[in-house]
């Protein structure tokens, strides 16, 4: 029972972490969108994720150490170690691409819909795979992983887009480009989640690359 109420623990800690990360990229949405955004909500909600990573990596330590888990018990608590540090990446990129839009913006609304678009895709897919990690669900993994070559051709259309619809100078176009690099690099992280939920359930370490 002591390891149950641990891995429930973290299982908790990860759900605040999705929660947190989630409203920090509503948020980032309003600063492209440039509606009025507190960019200093932004960084409370990234320092609570970075709390709650802690904490995650704190209470599995301790569990390890003291409780001595084996088999599924054992694969949760790495799996949540690894998820927590992926996750903590993933709200990094959302603060620090809302760092671009204080003082930049960007000119084609139709380029400012495909992020926005892009964005609220990615969130989604977020969620499932942090409900899939929950319910031990393998299948959400397997879904996400067919999914990327549709978010890699995404990325070649905006990057088309940005050539087409943005001019300006280096400085200008730099907080853009950043942009789609920074989600593109979320996604991955997302990716390496799923192979968390795979080792979770079989017991193997997985590399979708």
């Amino acid at each position: 029972m002591r390891v149950e109420r641990q891995v429930n623990k973290l299982e908790n800690n990860l759900l605040k972490m999705r929660d947190h990360t989630l409203k920090m990229y509503e948020l980032l949405k309003k600063a492209i969108s440039k509606e009025e955004v507190d960019y200093d909500e932004i960084k409370i909600l990234d320092e609570k994720v970075n709390e709650c990573e802690e904490d995650v990596l704190q209470e599995a330590i301790i569990s390890l150490a003291l409780l001595s888990p084996v088999a599924s018990d054992l694969r949760t608590m790495v799996s949540c170690i690894r998820i927590s540090n992926e996750m903590e990446r993933i709200a990094d990129y959302a603060k620090n691409i809302s760092e671009h839009y204080k003082y930049s913006c960007l000119h084609s609304t139709t380029l400012k819909n495909t992020i926005l678009a892009l964005i609220d895709e990615f969130c989604v897919d977020f969620n499932l795979v942090v409900e899939g990690f929950i319910a031990r669900n393998a299948k959400v993994a397997y879904d996400i992983k067919q999914k990327m070559e549709q978010y890699d051709a995404q990325f070649v259309k905006i990057f088309k887009l940005i050539n087409e619809k943005e001019s300006g100078s280096f400085q200008q176009l730099y907080p853009i480009y950043t942009t789609f690099k920074s989600i593109e690099r979320a996604k991955d992280h997302m990716l390496n989640m799923c192979e968390s939920i795979l080792y979770l359930n079989t017991g193997k370490f997985y590399n979708f690359g």
